[in-house]
């Protein structure tokens, strides 16, 4: 299919690939599509773009070539393909809507190749129908993209679209979740060997475009679609809210302890995989931070070594102002591995959700350490300071890190009064109560470079 304005490479079939794994990146003047092919685990390229301000037509074929690729030029201004939501990608240079490209190839279409409600089965109303289908079944990126771009379409076709808002349109129809039906999205849908051309049923090019209640409509169904999320998710959010104050009740503050370990860094930025040292080794002559803790290649860390335990942010205490959403919310489960050095956890953060992106954006930063978490009957600690026992239920990616003036393991309660500011000696922390208080100032200036970081 050729481009308006890009002149296109491919160099493997997108059905080889995870549906939801495409991006689009830019490296000099040169796009790459990329993706995970299906049961792999790393991205790869799947096409190259050539945006036609930069590339000639001879050199973009030249190079894809070379490449191995299928070359396909972008199509003449007044060749162009009726309006339809290819055009609105390739014409888009916002970042969310940068994945359209390989989403939309399967949304609904016309018996004439177009995303217009004319000819579609069951009218205006199974069209609105497909479209509810296709919409619960993509990222929320490109779904607000497709807001921001029916505006466009819609003032350059001086259409009257009402202004609305997710609150005032009622609920989806169609239940919670991704929905089910049928699409018509190819000929062959439609018992065709090719697309209908207008003339076909005595119409003209204009009768098969979007219409301005086209537009409206999809208008309508994203904003919808969004609300209906947002709803699963307050939902999903007030229950593992339950089930961390249920954790709470059971353990307690005071009968729960945290160990820091080490800083987490970005490890794939298109899956938002994180990851490092939740847990790093050491022998008595090399005692953690106060000199007083140290972790063990032998401790037990309980039978998976964390693996599978909940992802909490700052053991479920508001980072800023602003973040208070991150506080109840369990992120995905770490995936851990022991090798020398220590215990290494992964993550992977949903860059959609604005609340997770801040956190990618603190560890690309450099703010976050991982921290880990267990019940205080659960540990163990011989005289030598050796933690023999640290079975870990919690990872937490958290801004305090392994330094000079703080223990290597601590009660979460004096971690709080710590981060309250309110800490005096053997108050409210035990025989840890000195060393919280000396750790106070350098634990406000990482707090305020986390603040910085999010800001």
């Amino acid at each position: 299919m050729p481009y308006p304005s890009e002149h296109s490479c491919r160099l493997h079939e997108p059905g080889l690939y995870d549906e939801d794994s495409f991006r689009r990146i830019k490296r000099g003047n040169l796009v790459l599509i990329i993706g995970k092919k299906k049961g792999k685990t790393e991205t790869e390229a799947q096409a190259y773009r050539y945006p036609v301000g930069d590339w000639e037509e001879a050199e973009a074929r030249a190079h894809c070539k070379k490449a191995g690729g299928e070359f396909e030029p972008a199509s003449e201004e007044d060749k162009a393909m009726p309006v339809g939501f290819e055009d609105w990608v390739m014409a888009a240079q916002d970042e969310s809507v940068l994945d359209f490209e390989m989403k939309f190839h399967g949304s609904p279409r016309s018996p004439y190749g177009t995303h217009s409600s004319k000819g579609y089965p069951g009218g205006r109303a199974g069209w609105q129908k497909a479209w509810r289908v296709y919409l619960s079944g993509i990222p929320q990126g490109p779904i607000q993209g497709t807001i921001r771009r029916v505006s466009m379409i819609a003032a350059g076709m001086k259409c009257s679209i009402p202004e609305m808002s997710a609150e005032d349109l009622g609920p989806r129809p169609g239940g919670e979740g991704k929905l089910e039906g049928k699409l018509y999205e190819t000929p062959d849908d439609y018992g065709l060997d090719k697309w209908k051309t207008p003339g076909d049923d005595d119409l003209n090019q204009e009768d098969i475009q979007l219409t301005c209640q086209d537009l409206e409509d999809l208008k309508r169904l994203c904003l919808q679609e969004i609300a209906a999320r947002q709803k699963a998710r307050e939902k999903e959010e007030g229950e593992k809210g339950l089930r961390l104050r249920e954790l709470e009740q059971e353990i307690g503050a005071e009968d729960f302890m945290i160990g820091f370990g080490g800083e987490i860094k970005a490890v794939d930025s298109t899956s938002g995989k994180v990851g490092g040292y939740l847990v790093r080794f050491s022998i008595a002559g090399e005692r953690d931070l106060t000199g007083v803790d140290y972790f063990a290649e032998d401790t037990y860390y309980g039978p998976r070594d964390g693996d599978g335990a909940d992802t909490m942010v700052h053991h479920g205490m508001a980072l800023k102002a602003g973040l208070e959403g991150l506080a109840t919310r369990i992120l995905a489960p770490i995936k851990t591995r022991r090798d020398a050095v220590g215990i290494w956890a992964e993550t992977v953060l949903d860059l959609a959700d604005e609340y997770e992106k801040v956190i990618y954006e603190m560890v690309q930063a450099g703010k976050l350490k991982w921290s880990s978490g267990t019940a205080a009957r659960l540990a163990r600690r011989e005289t030598d300071g050796k933690i023999s026992r640290w079975p870990i239920v919690e990872g937490s990616l958290t801004p305090t890190p392994m330094e000079p003036r703080l223990p290597a393991v601590m009660p979460l309660k004096a971690y709080l009064v710590l981060e309250a500011g309110t800490a005096e000696p053997g108050a409210g922390a035990g025989a840890l109560g000195l060393e919280v208080v000396k750790a106070r100032a350098r634990v406000e200036m990482l707090l305020a470079d986390v603040e910085n970081a999010g800001s």
